[in-house]
């Protein structure tokens, strides 16, 4: 396990991205489970808090979040989320020394799933710190989201410098030196059941059904330019799933962070936050990502590959 966020001995910026499980739903509250997201937030400390499954009146719970954890929420009045085409939302919470210079809720024609982003200027540099929640069923329409998400960022004016953190429904595409994934085959190790299908691809060799792991939303991103902060690290992956009764996703790291190669150089540790208090909180553990507060002035339209 790891009980507690990455120790900072340098000035740095501690992100976090933190699935709440329904939050502010009546089955959170039948539950009881409130002290506990807000005893996890306040123990991580983050400079920026992405969230998902915010339910309920959005701009209400979000408010209510903030003032349980002494960030802040709004941008000139306005709450820092959105629902997209669902009852959930994701939003966006800050440290009060953290200076804002923008929100916006960036989209599409036909973009269906929930994305909120926060700009932040940094050595000059407008970083923009986005929210984002995949479709837990749609594996197909994941791809096109995926896709749809790295272009509102990525080409979005005012925008130098990109942080997108979530809960992504997906495995993540990055890969270390020898070009093999990071995150391994997990369908050997998880009973086959009937959300399988969700969230693998399968096909018959030889007259034999090949079952793995769903990459290509993860992948759409990596070509967009957006690459997992653990291939940066080339960082062992942590699950931030698995942990919660009935959970059949087990040793998934479905939430994660992707960034614009210029931010790269700045990544300085990565890390699931797995404790006792997490654990109670939600069905997903937060990730946690922690950054020199130093920006290269590369343009966003940088080199793809991190490899490279």
């Amino acid at each position: 396990m790891t009980p507690c966020c990455p120790e900072r001995n340098t000035p740095s910026m501690l992100l976090a991205t933190y699935n709440l499980f329904e939050f502010g739903s009546a089955k959170e509250a039948a539950a009881d489970r409130r002290g506990d997201v807000i005893e996890a937030i306040n123990e991580i400390k983050p400079e920026i808090l992405l969230v998902q499954e915010i339910a309920g009146d959005h701009a209400l719970t979000l408010d209510a979040l903030a003032a349980d954890t002494g960030l802040h929420c709004r941008f000139h009045g306005i709450p820092a989320f959105a629902a997209g085409d669902g009852k959930f939302a994701v939003g966006v919470l800050w440290n009060p020394t953290v200076r804002p210079t923008g929100f916006r809720q960036p989209g599409l024609r036909g973009f269906q799933r929930r994305l909120a982003c926060l700009t932040v200027e940094i050595d000059g540099i407008s970083v923009g710190f986005a929210s984002y929640h995949a479709h837990p069923a749609a594996k197909h329409q994941r791809v096109d989201d995926a896709l749809s998400a790295a272009m509102c960022l990525t080409r979005a004016s005012g925008i130098d410098a990109v942080v997108l953190g979530g809960d992504f429904n997906d495995t993540s595409a990055a890969r270390d030196l020898h070009g093999d994934y990071l995150d391994p085959d997990w369908t050997h190790t998880n009973s086959r059941n009937d959300n399988f299908v969700y969230e693998t691809d399968s096909e018959y060799t030889n007259g034999v059904l090949r079952v793995r792991p769903a990459r290509d939303a993860a992948e759409q991103l990596q070509q967009a330019g957006l690459c997992d902060a653990a291939e940066f690290l080339q960082a062992t992956p942590q699950a931030t799933t698995g942990h919660w009764p009935g959970d059949w996703a087990q040793g998934l790291r479905k939430d994660r962070f992707h960034l614009t190669v210029n931010l790269r150089d700045s990544v300085r540790e990565l890390a699931t936050v797995d404790n006792a208090t997490t654990r109670r909180a939600s069905d997903h553990l937060p990730a946690v990502l922690d950054f020199h507060e130093h920006v290269s002035a590369l343009p966003v339209t940088g080199k793809r590959n991190p490899q490279s």
